[in-house]
């Protein structure tokens, strides 16, 4: 269950958080840096506290076992995770990541759809920690992750 300082959390509806983030997904195909490689990413829901995203995984994301790549699942780590902080603390706020951690418990092949829900676990005033867990499609946990950031 979060725990949040709600003085310092968004109070944007929840159609609001998910038109947010998406608009900002939707600008990753054209952006040249390294968040590009998570255009194919969608959010599916979203409020104050709580991103949902989902991903059909397909040939660039796997490693050279078939699977999906882990420092592409480490990726994903960050960029949900700092998404859900951003509807938070606001977009438009900056932020760099502290810490990043992932966890790889299943794997997940080319076709299968992950959905991953990131929760923001604390907002201070120069920090904010979240979590996220990326299941299958039977439910089953693949990744999990945590991300501490900087909040500027």
């Amino acid at each position: 269950m979060p725990v949040n300082n709600s003085a310092l959390i968004s109070k944007l509806s929840d159609e609001e958080c998910l038109a947010q983030v998406q608009a900002d997904l939707d600008k990753l195909p054209f952006v040249e840096n390294f968040a590009r490689v998570a255009q194919k990413v969608r959010a599916v829901s979203a409020n104050s506290t709580t991103l949902v995203c989902e991903l059909v995984v397909s040939s660039e994301h796997l490693n050279r076992g078939g699977t999906l790549h882990g420092g592409f699942s480490a990726t994903l780590v960050d960029i949900i995770t700092s998404r859900a902080i951003g509807i938070s603390v606001g977009m438009s706020k900056p932020r760099a990541t502290i810490d990043l951690s992932a966890s790889y418990l299943l794997p997940v092949k080319a076709g299968e759809k992950i959905t991953m829900t990131a929760t923001v676990l604390q907002v201070g005033h120069s920090t904010a920690f979240a979590e996220v867990v990326f299941r299958k499609e039977d439910g089953k946990i693949a990744v999990t992750g945590k991300q501490t950031m900087a909040i500027f």
